[in-house]
């Protein structure tokens, strides 16, 4: 009978607090349950996870004992199968990868001709300007990134398309850490990176939005 993968993943996913509970043990990773829209690939995890169901031998444990075993088996060979969740957010470098690698590809170029010839003034002028050309380069792929997902958010805002705001905010910032990210000024000048800053400027967005 073929385990019912769905369901034992989603319990997985609720109750994998166990392991924090003993001692030396890391608290497990989210697993990646979306892989198990694929076929061929829940089809895989199923006959792994009645195979191993199958070898366990439970005999003259109690019930707790038992449960532990069943449930470090199911979660581990979950893992190996659908493997952990990935990060969901994108940022400004993930689209201009490709760009950067080869600016970079450059700079190793001229620093390598810098490296053979340490005492050519040329070569070393050569090399503080391609870097300076990178870093300017950078600057303006970030700062047009930041731009237009701000005008996409703006954009669902405007359309009052509630669903698409939240997902282009989490999409944009992903998870929510310690610090604050920066935001464009009103006039779209520059970015602000001080916190108290950036409060004073979503309430000044919103403000102007509610009024």
């Amino acid at each position: 009978m073929e385990p019912r993968v769905g369901q034992t993943t989603a319990l997985l996913s609720q109750n994998s607090g166990y392991a924090s509970s003993q001692k030396d043990v890391k608290a497990p990773k989210h697993l990646n349950a979306n892989k198990l829209k694929i076929g061929a690939i829940k089809q895989s995890f199923a006959a792994t996870l009645e195979e191993l169901l199958e070898s366990i031998v439970l005999d003259d444990q109690d019930a707790e004992a038992a449960w532990g075993v069943l449930r470090e088996t199911v979660y581990t060979s979950t893992m190996e199968c659908l493997g952990p969740t990935s990060r969901q957010h994108k940022d400004w470098f993930d689209e201009n990868c490709a760009e950067i690698t080869q600016l970079l590809e450059i700079k190793c170029c001229v620093y390598k001709a810098h490296l053979d010839n340490p005492t050519s003034t040329a070569e070393k002028d050569a090399l503080r300007k391609m870097c300076s050309t990178i870093q300017l380069k950078v600057r303006q792929m970030q700062d047009l990134w930041l731009s237009n997902k701000a005008d996409d958010i703006q954009g669902y805002a405007d359309r009052k398309d509630m669903k698409k705001f939240y997902d282009g905010l989490e999409e944009t910032y992903g998870p929510t850490t310690s610090g604050s990210s920066p935001l464009l000024k009103a006039d779209r000048s520059s970015l602000i990176t001080d916190e108290d800053k950036i409060l004073e400027r979503w309430a000044e967005h919103f403000d102007s939005g509610i009024g």
